[in-house]
């Protein structure tokens, strides 16, 4: 309480707010001391220079004792992973895990432009409340890693790096759109045939929805690595029989004797789509994204001096928003970090922005997408117990 007196004699008695809150803070301080000390796993941490009224839960803090090998965390929407990774990224720097000087990096991954920004702002504030330098990561998009991939493994005097072209997502809708436009053309009594009946409305949605499956067909062969003569052949070669594919519909089993799955238009048609397509990009000298992780992907593969300059380079992965990834992207990360490298993976796997349904189910169990022999994923997950306790992975 604080006492003051009024000129009229009168006593007035109020609450020092300020001082409360002082009184409070010191005490808050004191308790976070003493049970630092009982519990060493919950240490605070500053934001901004000040000590934060919030501290780590205890699966955040064992993310945090991460020292080599591969980790895999589930993490679900608000359990703070780009916080923990962000402040992963700094405890291996304040560690002196890297050597900084001679331009080696945490690199931290993502499938967004959009988080590239948000973690190195937050990277930064850490090291610099450290007093650290502002050194030493290196954010991107997966993206912007296979073209790094790329220029590194042709040379930056390369004629063939200078003159690479990468197609957006527009221009790649833009491609599909004229292929299927194209493969109309060039078969319009097989176009017209299927659509015996339908209206012209019908006609131009169906177009639509052929463009829609013709996008994901491509995309589904490319991170396969199959390349459009390589999907043609192996049709052709394997004729594969309607009731291997469909044995529960006894309709097309009854009706299958026969019938291959290169007698259906469907498919045909999304080969010669690929086809086409794969010609515009290559008349425009142009790769998309695919192609992009697809070449990386070969370069890393072929070329062990690569594998040596960039895991040196960057001797530690962090991987965000790991429930996006697809298998050819996968593939780029572990040439790049190699059997013995370190790589965390963080996702939910209860979500998927590009994914396909197949990536999606790889995600769920982190695991089984990086090798079927990993122990149980680690936990950055409000509810740890959903699929079992912190645990470490190896090889």
């Amino acid at each position: 309480m604080a006492t003051r007196f009024r000129g009229d004699g009168t006593i007035a008695v109020r609450e020092n707010i300020l001082y409360r809150l002082m009184d409070f803070y010191r005490n808050f301080l004191v308790n976070i001391a003493n049970d630092t000390i009982r519990k060493p796993w919950r240490q605070p941490y500053y934001i901004f220079g000040i000590l934060s009224l919030m501290r780590l839960r205890e699966s955040q803090a064992e993310i945090l004792k991460y020292q080599h090998g591969r980790l895999a965390v589930s993490a679900v929407p608000g359990s703070g992973k780009t916080f923990i990774l962000s402040l992963l990224a700094t405890e291996l720097l304040a560690d002196s895990r890297l050597d900084v000087e001679t331009g080696q990096q945490v690199l931290i991954v993502t499938y967004l432009n959009s988080s590239v920004e948000t973690f190195q702002e937050r990277i930064r504030a850490n090291l610099q409340e450290r007093n650290l330098p502002q050194l030493g990561f290196d954010v991107r998009t997966l993206h912007s890693l296979a073209l790094e991939i790329v220029r590194a493994g042709l040379g930056s005097s390369s004629v063939e790096v200078d003159n690479l072209v990468i197609a957006d997502e527009s221009q790649t809708t833009s491609f599909v759109s004229l292929a299927v436009i194209g493969w109309i053309n060039a078969n319009r009594p097989a176009w017209d045939e299927l659509l015996s009946g339908e209206s012209p409305q019908d006609r131009v949605r169906w177009q639509a929805i052929i463009e829609k499956i013709a996008r994901t067909y491509i995309r589904e062969a490319k991170n396969s690595r199959y390349s459009p003569r390589d999907v043609l052949e192996r049709l052709n070669r394997d004729e594969p029989r309607v009731e291997d594919y469909l044995p529960a519909l006894p309709q097309i089993r009854e009706r299958g004797e026969g019938y291959t799955v290169t007698e259906f238009p469907l498919t045909g048609m999304l080969a010669d789509i690929y086809s086409i397509y794969q010609s515009a990009l290559m008349q425009q000298s142009a790769l998309d994204f695919d192609d992009l992780i697809w070449r990386a992907a070969d370069l890393m593969s072929s070329n062990p001096a690569l594998q040596r300059e960039l895991r040196k380079r960057w001797p530690f992965v962090l991987e965000d928003e790991a429930q996006d990834s697809v298998p050819l992207q996968e593939l780029l990360l572990d040439y790049l970090t190699g059997e013995s490298g370190n790589w965390v993976r963080v996702g939910d796997p209860n979500q998927a922005i590009t994914s396909t349904f197949t990536a999606a189910i790889l995600a769920i169990s982190i695991t089984s997408s990086i090798a079927a022999t990993l122990k149980p994923c680690h936990f950055l997950d409000r509810v740890v117990t959903l699929l079992g306790s912190w645990v470490p992975l190896t090889r």
